[in-house]
């Protein structure tokens, strides 16, 4: 129940906006008409090629075929959210054919929610109710930071982020280029010019610990902290702050030149290797940074453990390309991402696992769409949200939970049961009760 409200919530804040330009409008007796839009989106899972993994990653036999059951019935999922007429509606669905459907609608002195998995009630929220919730926390709010010295915190952050940041740059110089032959095999790259990074680990270590133990004994920061009820003042507060960074670091950057030593081609790179030494063990990490003409790629390698991770964003005509990647222990993964801007604005990826493509989603943008539920519908009873507030014995919440369990969740299994009869019925028959014969004497 908490859920499905929550989630009808989340549709009059994203109403918000729309509340404030409807008051705006009423106000300046206009007739301006709210713009609408939709969002539409689909997921989709290839079971079989995920199934085939669950081994990899140590499932039981036994949970593997609870899994296999479950995991049909996510399959296939779509559903859009639409925006229109003072109002919202999102709708889910499986296999293109919508299972459940919810709703908001803006009324006089608030908002009314509505769906069908709660047949039989719907729900109102009025603008006071709302500016109570809000009002009650920028109360709180505003107690807890009485005590904070915001102009001295400001003042302090400047000074202490220009200081430090000016110790850590001045840590970082350059060499002078070395003209030669530099070959990365692993990025199937050559280049004729190096030209050293360096760095003084001492200094950065020193500016890093600087830095926190300011901000650490800062009473300013300190008051922030107590109030957003986070951390609060460490209690060990006499104690300096260490960290813990690499004892070597070997960086530089390459580039190809003419005999002249001007750059040719836009094609650079940038190498960072570390070493950092702790009591139990040594840990070397490599970074590159590769630039091929508008394309940046980044990839971070642990050699220890043959750990690498890489990132690549790459501009394209109407948006962008972003690939992600991931090797180690056996495992490879990959997550390809294509972004686009025309008429409407969408967004696309696929899932790939041990090189198997396991799932794809979309997400697209666009204006226009047309609400189609009914949210004010008279044969439901209207209940309010300050109502259930203030249910401390529960008698409408149970009531609401009732008809959720009794009508709209059977409706619900029966839409499912429609568009996936199979996958329903190996899902009911995994948890059936299970008959024990008797024993023959």
């Amino acid at each position: 129940m908490k859920k499905i409200l929550a989630l009808l919530l989340a549709l009059v804040m994203a109403l918000g906006c729309v509340g404030a330009f409807a008051e705006e409008t009423e106000a300046s007796e206009t007739t301006a008409e709210l713009p609408s839009f939709t969002v539409a989106f689909a997921s989709s899972v290839d079971v079989d090629a995920f199934a085939e993994l669950l081994p990899l990653f140590g499932v039981d036999e036994t949970t593997a075929a609870m899994m296999k059951s479950i995991l049909p019935l996510f399959a296939e999922i779509d559903g859009q959210l639409v925006f229109a007429d003072y109002g919202a509606q999102l709708d889910l669905g499986l296999k293109g054919q919508t299972v459940l459907t919810l709703g908001a609608e803006m009324v006089e002195g608030g908002f009314v929610l509505a769906s069908d998995i709660l047949p039989s009630y719907m729900l109102t929220l009025d603008y006071e109710t709302i500016e109570n919730l809000f009002s009650d926390f920028a109360a709180q709010a505003k107690d807890a930071m009485a005590n904070v010295d915001f102009g001295t915190l400001l003042q302090n952050l400047t000074v202490y982020l220009s200081k430090y940041t000016s110790a850590v740059t001045d840590a970082i110089t350059f060499g002078d280029p070395e003209v030669g032959e530099y070959t990365f095999e692993e990025l199937e790259k050559t280049y004729n010019c190096m030209t050293p990074i360096i760095v003084d680990t001492e200094a950065i270590k020193t500016a890093i610990e600087g830095f926190a133990n300011e901000l650490k004994n800062d009473e300013s920061i300190a008051s922030l902290i107590s109030a957003l009820g986070t951390l609060g003042r460490p209690a060990g507060n006499d104690e300096a702050v260490t960290v813990i960074i690499p004892d070597q670091v070997s960086a530089a950057y390459f580039a190809n030149v003419d005999a002249e030593g001007n750059p040719v081609g836009e094609d650079t790179l940038v190498a960072v290797e570390t070493v950092t030494n702790t009591e139990d063990t040594t840990v070397s990490v490599n970074v590159y940074v590769l630039v091929e003409g508008k394309t940046v790629s980044v990839a971070v390698n642990v050699p220890e453990q043959e750990i690498t991770v890489s990132v690549t964003f790459m501009p394209t005509e109407d948006g962008a390309a972003i690939s992600c990647q991931f090797a180690g222990n056996g495992i490879t993964a990959a997550e390809n991402t294509v972004f686009s801007m025309g008429e409407v604005i969408q967004l696309y990826t696929e899932d790939y696992l041990m090189d198997k493509l396991i799932s794809t989603q979309t997400v697209v943008f666009g204006q226009g769409g047309e609400r189609t539920f009914t949210v004010l519908d008279e044969n439901k009873t209207p209940v309010s949200v300050e109502q259930l507030m203030a249910d401390t014995e529960g008698q409408i919440s149970g009531a609401l939970m009732a008809d959720v369990m009794s009508n709209g969740l059977g409706a619900l299994i029966t839409k499912v049961s429609q568009i996936m009869p199979e996958e329903v019925a190996a899902l009911m028959a995994l948890f059936a009760p299970q008959t024990v014969e008797a024993p023959v004497e």
